[in-house]
């Protein structure tokens, strides 16, 4: 199963059939993505906050690149958005086939430099060996 980080809601635990949970911080939702047993794909995600003052212009200044990675050859999905409930914090989502094809992106990534300095930050990994329909 591939998971989906939505951190913005409180999930407590698994529902009857385990749509959703929450993992240190983040709920995960079932999504297919077509992957199929013997396929590893990662998700990364990552909450940081920043100066709240300075959050919507460093989100801004990601867009280029969140273009250039979803293009990239691997990447299923990848967003960074500002989060609707905190003033400061960023929540950054990152869905690739391989780690193999994160580690190509991360060598030409090139990110913007101009942008807030984080004050605290929290990375999660996780490897996803199957996924299929959510129901």
């Amino acid at each position: 199963m591939t998971l989906l980080s939505i951190p913005a809601f409180r999930v407590r635990r698994f529902r009857k059939r385990g749509v959703a949970r929450k993992i240190d911080g983040c709920v995960h939702r079932r999504h297919s993505t077509g992957g199929s047993l013997g396929r590893t794909e990662n998700h990364h995600c990552r909450l940081d906050n920043r100066d709240p003052a300075r959050r919507d212009a460093t989100v801004a200044r990601f867009r280029d690149l969140v273009q250039r990675a979803r293009r990239a050859p691997g990447c299923l999905d990848l967003a960074i958005t500002a989060d609707p409930v905190d003033p400061g914090r960023i929540n950054n989502f990152e869905f690739w086939r391989s780690e193999q094809d994160l580690a190509a992106w991360r060598a030409v990534a090139s990110p913007p430099t101009d942008v807030a300095p984080m004050i605290r930050v929290e990375v999660q990994k996780h490897i996803v060996s199957s996924s299929g329909p959510p129901f």
